[in-house]
């Protein structure tokens, strides 16, 4: 394996390993995960073997029209567009695919589904414990010496108050990591793909959760525990290992760390309008 061919990112306590031979999506992918870069002993290693046969119409096309497969360890799809096989044991991902399921006017993130998948199976299958901090579908904003995390269903709005930021720090306006810390919770960056190209590799306190809501003027609603936890627990994301089902474990990590966060932090439900002019509401929180 050739050192040019590979990079490391870490988020968490995980660090991934991926090697690829093609230069030109190399190159993308490290720029991509730039604040992620990681130089420590990779816990995972995905392996990419990439065919170059399709074009991105004939590769949308067949998408379309495809079914998944799953035996055993292996996942792979027909028409062939993609075979990956997993080996936990010996921490590898073996990927053969089209290369054009990377091109970015497909919008397939491939690579957000595998990196979830596997931060997942390194503490279920290598770690044997639950994860530290789990990935929850949401933006993470720093405004000064506060932290907050905006979430809600596709399309409240993540990624527009991502754009709004300002000047503000953007962890990530896709998924970000939660986890605990003496004086609470904290968020962190993730390199999860989401719609902007922003990623902050840093932490902070969580100080408050707004739940999205688009409206016609910006308003405030304080929202109790029950509301808090029933809303927040849709927001985590699976925690079960790359190719399997969600099981009772993983949504009683979802469920435990919901309660836990419904009970220490101040969430509140914020209407908004696709400009800034909720900041100033959400800073006097």
């Amino acid at each position: 394996m050739h050192r040019e061919e590979t990079f490391r990112i870490g988020f968490g306590s995980v660090c991934i390993e991926i090697h690829c031979s093609d230069q030109e999506l190399l190159g993308k992918w490290r720029t991509n995960y730039r604040p992620f870069l990681a130089s420590r002993r990779p816990d995972f290693r995905i392996e990419f073997n990439l065919r170059n046969k399709l074009t991105v119409p004939e590769v949308k096309h067949l998408l379309t029209n495809s079914r998944s497969y799953l035996e055993g360890n292996r996942f792979f799809t027909k028409p062939e567009l993609m075979e990956e096989r997993i080996d936990w044991a010996g921490g590898t991902l073996w990927v053969d695919a089209e290369r054009e399921l990377f091109a970015p006017e497909l919008d397939y993130k491939l690579m957000n589904v595998l990196i979830r998948g596997i931060y997942s199976g390194i503490h279920a299958k290598l770690w044997k414990t639950a994860p530290d901090a789990h990935l929850v579908h949401g933006c993470g904003i720093i405004d000064g010496g506060r932290c907050y995390l905006f979430t809600g269903p596709s399309g409240s709005g993540k990624s527009t108050v991502a754009r709004l930021a300002e000047g503000r720090k953007v962890l990530n306006d896709e998924a970000i990591l939660i986890g605990r810390n003496k004086e609470g919770f904290c968020l962190s960056g993730t390199p999860i793909d989401g719609e902007i190209s922003n990623k902050c590799n840093t932490s902070a306190h969580l100080s408050a959760i707004l739940f999205l809501r688009h409206d016609t003027q910006v308003s405030l609603r304080k929202l109790g525990k029950v509301e808090t936890y029933l809303r927040l627990v849709t927001q985590v994301f699976d925690t079960s290992p790359l190719f399997e089902i969600a099981g009772d474990d993983s949504f009683r990590e979802r469920a435990e760390l919901s309660a836990e966060v419904a009970n220490g932090v101040l969430s509140y439900e914020l209407g908004f309008l696709p400009d800034s002019s909720f900041w100033q509401v959400v800073e006097n929180i």
